[in-house]
């Protein structure tokens, strides 16, 4: 799961030379867009920052359903973390091709607001 998150994030850095140092980038989304000024390079810097602040709250929300998770719904979770993650990168790489030099954006934005979802479906995994 690392790798295609980092894979995600590559992605977008890919799609932008070298700015500045995530370390001197606000560490919230809000404040980092607000300080990139519509500054398209440093937006999708933004958007990157945020993707790699939120693949932790993912791995870890899939760790403990894992743990949490009998026998029998192992590879069930398995197999869905799987499809979840192959869904979320075709689903918003296509989505995102029709806009063109908004892409990156909305590449971002889709990847963010579907982990974040996934997340907390996982989050919940032992909710009824």
């Amino acid at each position: 799961m690392r790798i295609a998150l980092l894979a995600a994030a590559g992605l977008l850095l890919a799609a932008a030379p070298a700015a500045a140092d995530i370390d001197e980038r606000p560490d919230n989304l809000e404040d980092c867009l607000r300080e990139a000024q519509g500054v398209t390079m440093e937006v999708d810097f933004c958007w990157s920052d945020e993707l790699e602040r939120i693949g932790p709250r993912l791995e870890a929300a899939y760790d403990k359903a894992m743990s949490i998770a009998e026998e029998g719904q192992r590879a069930g979770l398995e197999q869905s973390q799987k499809d979840f993650l192959a869904y979320r990168e075709s689903f918003c790489s296509a989505k995102g091709g029709f806009l063109g030099s908004g892409h990156n954006e909305y590449y971002a934005r889709c990847m963010i607001r579907l982990t974040r979802e996934r997340a907390e479906a996982l989050e919940g995994f032992d909710s009824p």
